[in-house]
């Protein structure tokens, strides 16, 4: 297996306990859809997000963000396909 003895820590929690990954520190952290979550369940709390994704990151680690902003399920359909035909441009 490729991953036999690999050191990985699934962390779960709620951002808006002020506790959540205090005293953490990781290399590499993973935001996974995270911000377009954290503006549908906790508007303007992007900030205090990242505050604390940062302060989890070890100097000289990785913060990686992967997802789809805006949310399609956001906008109207329309004009999503307005701004990607006029990007096509």
């Amino acid at each position: 297996d490729a991953f036999a003895g690999a050191n990985v820590d699934v962390v779960v929690g709620n951002w808006r306990e002020a506790g959540f990954l205090a005293g953490k520190r990781y290399d590499v952290v993973v935001a996974d859809y995270l911000l377009g979550a954290v503006e549908l369940h906790w508007p303007h709390g992007a900030d205090a997000v990242l505050a604390r994704l940062l302060e989890a990151l070890k100097p000289g680690g990785t913060l990686l963000f992967v997802g789809v902003e805006p949310y399609e399920s956001l906008l109207d359909r329309a004009d999503a396909e307005l701004a990607i035909s006029q990007t096509n441009i």
